[in-house]
């Protein structure tokens, strides 16, 4: 009995209290004293109105095809704030944790216009678009927001390697294999915000609280702009 409350106060822990927190967060806009983590990757530097910017790394374009056989680019990221995964329907290891809690992840944020997924299957042979779309189904995603993508793979690789900057081994760079379990957080600008460990529930409880800062960085841009 001691043993099945632990496991129910560890699941409300893991689960459920992120998502009430997330929502409660993002409906009283309750982060006055946190801010949003910034860009990364710096390349160069400017003077705009006499103040120095900083030029970041942006995400570059890559078209692909989502399982509802429409055309995405990522082009869609510019104005929104994006998550990028890449996986396979028919990994055994990480592929079904990560993607668990990127339906967690998309639950939260299912209701907000300017947010997306975007989850690129590495197994363009098998990953077909049906397969994609049953995958699809069985996390409970809206595909216009959530999508699941096919694309070419050399194209796959380069854009996650150097436009995601993904990190991967020797091996995987000469098999051309990007299996990642990071998640990547991308702004309204396509510059990239962070990275974090699509396993690890505590990681991303960190990115949904993040994703509710941007988003309330980004409605505060809005409301600047048109004063």
């Amino acid at each position: 009995m001691k043993t099945s409350l632990i496991k129910l106060f560890a699941f409300l822990i893991v689960t459920i209290i992120p998502v009430f927190l997330v929502l409660y967060f993002k409906e009283k806009n309750n982060f006055k004293n946190s801010a949003a983590p910034k860009p990364i990757w710096a390349l160069d530097s400017t003077i705009v109105d006499g103040k120095k910017e900083i030029i970041y790394h942006q995400v570059p374009y890559l078209l692909g095809q989502n399982a509802d056989e429409k055309m995405i680019s990522t082009d869609v990221m510019t104005g929104k704030v994006s998550v990028v995964e890449v996986f396979f329907t028919q990994c055994p290891s990480i592929c079904p944790i990560m993607n668990k809690q990127m339906q967690r992840v998309f639950d939260a944020f299912r209701n907000n216009e300017r947010f997306r997924i975007f989850s690129y299957s590495i197994d363009y042979e098998r990953d077909s678009l049906s397969a994609l779309k049953d995958y699809a189904k069985k996390h409970n995603a809206n595909l216009d927001k959530w999508y699941f993508l096919r694309t070419e793979p050399d194209s796959l690789f380069n854009f996650g390697t150097k436009g995601l900057k993904i990190p991967i081994s020797d091996e995987d760079s000469q098999d051309k294999f990007l299996h990642s379990e990071r998640f990547v957080l991308i702004d309204w600008n396509k510059n990239i915000r962070g990275y974090y460990m699509g396993t690890d529930s505590l990681e991303v409880n960190k990115m949904m609280n993040h994703i509710v800062l941007l988003l309330s960085e980004k409605d505060r841009l809005d409301k600047k702009k048109k004063k």
